[in-house]
């Protein structure tokens, strides 16, 4: 009999090893560090003092908390600019201090950027670097632009200042949605007009992460998370516009089940509490898109989807993923370990 249960113990243990994963799914959460002056591209008159801007203080320690609580280390694609801010700058180097990443978002979040001169993008990247000199940041190898605005031309100043990674493919048509609706909601400026596209975006492009290499080097690319069906992006802005938690536990449901691993991105302003956070000018909130969603619901889906991502993902900094990525690629040959998932 003892023998017997001993044989079962063997074999049910061999079969629960055989059927874990050899690894759990990797996954990242990223935010696009806007400022209120990004996000109040449509009121270009209205002027925004810095120190009224809650991005860099309330808003920011409330997203450190939600990390910390959960032990998750975050990537945040940082403006250039708001490092010049004695106030900003303390605020992203207590995040880089936490184990945190900082990554370049451009310096000044010019949406129309793969139309600028090539001396002008290359300002853009290089001095960002510069910034984060001045700020006592590590050097910045992870890059996304501004309204997913990338080209080749983009992707080879980063390659020639070795940058590691870029965020900025979207392999879905509804980038072409969400240009247009931009240029709605800046008051249709001209120079906004279908600022996305590109020579790299294309709505069926690769959906796991690959290398892009020229002849003068190599950068990995994590396009956007997309659903398998109809190339839905799965980013949290859009589920905050939709105001549908069940619709957010469903997708991420489906997604896991892929296999694929999750690199999922926040805003600032889905965390916004605007009735609270707006001490001096509170008519910033009617300017602000989705400024009108409650606070509670706000969060409710912020932690809603933050709770599923750690019980489900191995989450890291998108530089750590970049770098386990390529020692695979180098020992394996571009053959994909077996104990990591598609990324």
């Amino acid at each position: 009999m003892e023998e017997a249960r001993l044989t079962l113990s063997i074999i049910s243990a061999i079969l629960n090893h055989m059927a874990a994963p050899s690894s759990p799914t990797i996954g990242a959460v990223h935010f696009n560090l806007d400022d209120l002056k990004v996000n109040l591209v449509g009121s270009p008159h209205v002027d925004v003092d810095p120190e009224d801007d809650p991005t860099f203080g309330v808003i920011l320690e409330r997203i450190r908390n939600l990390l910390n609580q959960r032990r998750i280390k975050a990537t945040f694609f940082t403006i250039g600019r708001n490092l010049r801010s004695l106030k900003s700058c303390e605020a992203i180097q207590a995040l880089s201090n936490e184990g945190h990443e900082i990554a370049n978002h451009s310096t000044t979040h010019p949406y129309d950027l793969r139309r600028l001169s090539t001396d002008a993008i290359r300002e853009e990247i290089v001095f960002f670097n510069k910034l984060c000199e001045e700020c006592n940041l590590p050097r910045a190898v992870g890059f996304t632009a501004p309204g997913w605005n990338i080209d080749k031309k983009i992707l080879k100043i980063l390659i020639e200042n070795g940058y590691k990674y870029d965020c900025s493919i979207f392999p879905s048509f509804f980038k072409g949605l969400a240009s247009i609706y931009l240029w709605f909601f800046s008051g249709m400026q001209p120079h906004l007009w279908m600022i996305g596209g590109g020579e790299m975006l294309r709505p069926f492009t690769k959906r796991n992460s690959y290398l892009y290499q020229t002849k003068e080097g190599s950068i990995r690319l994590f396009p956007f998370p997309c659903t398998t069906f109809f190339r839905i992006p799965i980013y949290h802005t859009m589920f905050l516009m939709l105001r549908s938690p069940s619709l957010l536990k469903i997708v991420l449901k489906r997604f896991q089940a892929t296999g694929r691993s999750l690199l999922y991105l926040f805003h600032p302003l889905d965390f916004l509490d605007p009735e609270n956070d707006f001490k001096h000018n509170k008519s910033l909130i009617n300017t602000l898109p989705r400024g009108n969603v409650p606070f509670k619901e706000r969060m409710h889906l912020a932690e809603l989807a933050l709770d599923f991502i750690a019980a489900n993902y191995h989450t890291d900094t998108l530089a750590n993923i970049a770098d386990r990525l390529h020692a695979e690629t180098t020992t394996r040959e571009n053959v994909p370990t077996k104990g990591m998932r598609p990324v």
